[in-house]
């Protein structure tokens, strides 16, 4: 088994390897269908101050012969484990802190790729943290001539992104002081956010707008939903656990089944081409689009295949692996192992 650090994924999963990648896994899931487990997550609040809150993911990739789980911290550490999906037998563990960022930049651009209007000369984001930075710099991969304006809590909180981010090898990139700022013209707006009221409001989006709604909280009104054409999801289950559909739900302005009713299409099926990303050219596309483990299985696995190609990574040897070259080596391993079962189960 391989296991890769988060320096040697920030060195393997490039920008056009991102989007390749994650563009690949969704065309997967709108032809195979499923691709999650179910349920597509498990939580684990965890008593502390604050609570330390734990999720775990699994998914596989049907075409390819691979399964994995993601699992970590949220707002902590992320790691991915990839394994045969006929044996079960684990190819490599990817430290995903980084990795998992870059997955979400790769999710919006790939949505945005087959969701917003034909010519985008704006995208406005709305958020400062680390996973709209990699909007920014994925976003380009897809719309090379487009302008970039950012918005966060404070004026200053945007002002350093743009320092952060902005080079004259770069978008341009302008800090504004508010959200309608941020969305005001703008071809595509992206929310990650952990905002505490929604931010977008009826009449912010201009005409054929896309909306991409990517942050665990409520982020528009609910007021704002007559104004989409088509709504798009990429996992269901879990956009009525978090973020716009699961709060209007909760707040009971709307029920699971009419959020079933209102959506046209999954992601999968867009990317795919067995349904349509929007109708026309002047409707405004509603992306609730949060992004799905089998993308962070598939980056991992992309940067497991190269590393083991560059010679990169460290390789752990399994118990039978050792013990065909040193017996007696094989033999404590194993014992040292069942050891440890039977003090576990008490016997």
């Amino acid at each position: 088994m391989r296991v890769l650090s988060e320096a040697e994924t920030r060195e393997l999963l490039t920008v056009e390897a991102a989007f390749r990648v994650v563009e690949a896994a969704y065309r997967e899931y709108g032809l195979f269908g499923t691709v999650l487990a179910n349920p597509s997550a498990a939580v684990m609040f965890v008593p502390a101050d604050p609570p330390a809150i734990f999720i775990n993911k699994m998914a596989m990739l049907p075409g390819q012969g691979v399964a994995g789980m993601r699992f970590g911290m949220q707002f902590g550490s992320y790691y991915c484990l990839v394994s045969e999906a006929r044996t079960g037998k684990a190819i490599g563990l990817v430290d995903e802190t980084w990795s998992y960022r870059r997955r979400v930049g790769a999710t919006a651009a790939v949505s945005a790729k087959y969701l917003a209007p034909k010519r985008v000369k704006r995208i406005g984001l709305i958020g400062a943290g680390q996973l709209n930075e990699e909007v920014y710099l994925m976003m380009p991969h897809a719309f090379p001539g487009a302008e970039f304006r950012v918005s966060s809590r404070t004026l200053d909180g945007a002002r350093d992104f743009a320092r952060r981010l902005g080079t004259n090898r770069r978008p341009p990139l302008i800090p504004v002081a508010t959200a309608e700022e941020a969305a005001r013209d703008a071809d595509i707006v992206v929310t990650i956010t952990l905002a505490q009221a929604p931010m977008i409001r009826p009449g912010m989006l201009k005409a054929g707008a896309l909306m991409l709604s990517m942050g665990g909280v409520a982020e528009i009104t609910f007021e704002c939903l007559p104004e989409f054409g088509t709504v798009v999801v990429d996992d269901l289950d879990y956009a009525l656990l978090r973020g716009d559909f699961a709060a209007w739900v909760n707040a009971g302005l709307m029920t699971r089944e009419q959020v079933v009713e209102r959506i046209d299409a999954n992601i999968g099926e867009v990317v795919a081409g067995r349904k349509p990303g929007r109708r026309s050219a002047g409707e405004r596309v509603l992306g609730v689009i949060q992004g799905m483990a089998h993308c962070d299985v598939a980056c991992a696995k992309y940067c497991l295949e190269e590393a083991a190609r560059r010679g990169l990574g460290t390789v752990v040897e399994s118990i039978a692996q050792s013990a065909g070259r040193d017996p007696a080596k094989g033999a404590k391993s194993a014992a040292f192992v069942t050891a440890g079962l039977r003090r576990s189960r008490g016997i």
